[in-house]
């Protein structure tokens, strides 16, 4: 951590003085000067005071690297930081995060920490650097007291978030769960945020295969949301319930609630999470039982309108390879195509899920236009990309409809295996009585 002569030294640099031109201008000699940047003298408070006005900033930032100077810098460089944040950028926010970190180090003003690493860690999840976040995230719940703007509840919900899409839902579960809790019974805790994180244990709960838990925790959400909720906390209510539903196969009552979160969150400013819902009200009507494209159509359209301004690659190319399968029920599989090429630009190996779907729509327009052999190649391509993903619910769903892919192009040892790994990748335990009379009939033959 750096002392008093480094603050001085680095308010003098800023100011572009010299030592001895800031020397001249004090009542202290050149060599003095040097001594104290150097560490080797401590000031006096009175000439501590005297620095401090040559300089332009508080005394009580060059004694405690607190308030004034460095720190109002810090502070403006933050308030910077987040405007990316909000608009979509999170490569310059993260960069300017990072900025302010390198200069805390340094022995920047500390006072900013928490929200720095709050910054970088929210940053370096849009961008899928999960394990930076996740570090900052366990610095930050691990600490005593945090900043008083950087909400607990706000942490444990990124930490969650986070561990959820590393695929530790034990944990992601157990945190969530212990820090709801804590949220729920402080009056002084914000709602909305409580009301976000048990959306958040919801999609865990999903992603685990535990249905019921998921529905019993959406409909307390619901009902807790409309007893004393914002409309926030509302729409995000039926926005999860709708997840919760549509997992569990009840697909006329997931399109009942995220066209009621659709409502809501219409009647907000919250444009991401209104991008978001279109997108998941697109999915819910593009697969129940009486599907309505070109409503779901319309809704992506309107989707990515917004998400090229404030969604992230990721955020684009699962509302782009929505809109391909669309097209391609639609019965223009070129189109389909076009959207889906344009979808895996987007994405880059850190995210082989979404690449696996993007590339599942390509095969399945290949074969809608009778390209039997590049349909093939597709396929192939989708189950390298299957298996770099976690085993979970949405890899045993593309599973599945890879397999169905292959079946309709005579490749039945392909989609038998595919088979295999949807039903794995589920949480169904192998046949054993049934791999070992593979195993016999590979041996006798």
């Amino acid at each position: 951590m750096a002392g008093i002569g480094e603050r001085i030294r680095r308010a003098r640099e800023r100011r572009g003085l010299t030592q001895t031109a800031l020397a001249r201008a004090l009542p202290l000699s050149s060599s003095y000067l040097s001594l104290i940047e150097s560490g080797k003298r401590v000031p006096r408070p009175q000439v501590v005071e005297v620095i401090a006005a040559q300089l332009g900033c508080a005394a009580e930032y060059l004694l405690t690297g607190k308030g004034g100077g460095e720190s109002a810098e810090i502070g403006v460089e933050l308030q910077f930081a987040e405007l990316a944040l909000q608009s979509g950028d999170a490569s310059t926010a993260r960069a300017r995060f990072e900025d302010v970190l390198r200069r805390i180090a340094e022995g920047g003003a500390d006072e900013h920490r928490d929200v720095a690493l709050w910054g970088r860690a929210h940053a370096a999840e849009r961008m899928g650097d999960l394990d930076i976040a996740l570090g900052d995230l366990e610095h930050l719940a691990a600490q005593d007291e945090l900043d008083p703007a950087v909400s607990r509840t706000t942490v444990f919900l990124g930490l969650c978030r986070t561990l959820y899409q590393l695929g530790d839902l034990a944990r992601a579960i157990e945190m969530g769960e212990r820090a709801l809790q804590q949220a729920v019974s402080d009056p002084s805790a914000d709602q909305d945020e409580a009301a976000e994180l048990s959306s958040m244990l919801v999609y865990c709960y999903l992603e685990r295969g535990d249905y019921a838990l998921a529905r019993v925790r959406a409909e307390q959400l619901i009902e807790r949301a409309e007893r004393v909720g914002s409309l926030r906390s509302r729409a995000a209510a039926y926005w999860n319930a709708g997840l919760a539903a549509e997992a569990r196969g009840d697909l006329r009552l997931a399109q009942r609630h995220t066209q009621r979160a659709l409502a809501l969150y219409s009647e907000s400013d919250l444009a991401r999470h209104l991008a978001s819902v279109r997108v998941d009200c697109a999915v819910v009507l593009l697969r129940s039982p009486e599907p309505d494209y070109g409503r779901a159509q319309a809704l992506l359209v309107e989707a990515l309108r917004d998400l090229h301004e404030i969604g992230g690659p990721v955020d684009v190319a699962k509302a782009e390879a929505e809109l391909a399968r669309c097209q391609l029920i639609s019965g223009y599989p070129d189109a389909a195509l076009t959207t889906a090429r344009t979808a895996l630009t987007r994405l880059d190996a850190s995210a082989p899920l979404e690449r696996a779907n993007v590339l599942l729509v390509c095969a399945y327009a290949k074969l809608a236009g009778g390209e039997l052999g590049a349909a093939l190649a597709e396929s192939e391509q989708v189950t390298a990309a299957l298996r770099q993903c976690q085993p979970n619910r949405q890899t045993a769903a593309i599973w599945r409809e890879l397999g169905r892919l292959l079946m309709r192009i005579d490749q039945q040892g392909a989609a038998t295996e595919a088979y295999d790994r949807a039903v794995t990748a589920a949480g169904i335990p192998r046949d054993c009585l049934f791999d070992a009379m593979t195993a016999r009939d590979r041996a006798h033959s």
